[in-house]
């Protein structure tokens, strides 16, 4: 399949999304990931700075929600990757490559569209039945506690972002909202497909 043309873009956020080779996790605690993926930003963002405004790990994926101002992403995630990897490979002593591939990426043109995406990344560890809360989940930006080594740029107001949190746990598990959005996020500008049925969860 051919790589889908790149947008750039320094207004609209981004999300970001990569897995791990062959879906395979690392021989190394998703403590120290977590760890190596903070060092990995950390540097990235030193030299291509970027606004992130989520980050989630997962046991073999990632999600990420930024910003970039300076028209960098490229950039970016080619430093974080090739340092990401590096560590990795040093603590864990595995030789094959770390990713199945290059970054996947969608731009979100519209706040409403930012909300589902909020939903949707924020929630993973409640999906897979790590937590009940999201802000609970450790590896999250969710977590005041996460020690994420990155300043946290936020999507929404103070109020919004009460707001959102109350929301995000009303919404629960929907699966056929869970597939639209998964499909959406695979489009060059993020569009999901029962838009309507998923703003009415969100904000009832």
């Amino acid at each position: 399949m051919p790589r889908k043309k790149f947008i750039p873009s320094p207004f609209y956020f981004y999300h970001i999304y990569n897995r791990s080779n062959q879906g395979h996790w690392y021989s190394i605690p998703i403590n120290e990931v977590w760890l190596f993926t903070n060092e990995a930003l950390m540097r990235a963002h030193s030299k291509w700075p970027v606004q992130i405004a989520q980050f989630v790990l997962m046991n073999n994926h990632y999600h990420m929600v930024l910003k970039t101002p300076d028209l960098n992403l490229d950039k970016f995630m080619y430093e974080f990757a090739k340092s990401f990897s590096l560590k990795i490979r040093t603590s864990s002593k595995l030789k094959n490559r770390m990713f199945s591939g290059r970054y996947k990426w969608s731009l979100i043109e519209n706040q409403s569209h930012l909300e589902i995406v909020y939903y949707y990344v924020y929630n993973n560890p409640v999906r897979a039945n790590i937590v009940t809360h999201y802000w609970e989940y450790q590896f999250s930006t969710a977590n005041p506690n996460s020690n994420f080594f990155i300043k946290i740029d936020s999507l929404f107001s103070n109020e919004q972002n009460t707001n959102q949190k109350s929301s995000t746990e009303r919404t629960g598990e929907h699966p056929e909202i869970i597939e639209s959005i998964k499909r959406g996020l695979k489009k060059t500008i993020f569009k999901p497909v029962i838009r309507n049925c998923i703003k009415n969860i969100i904000i009832k």
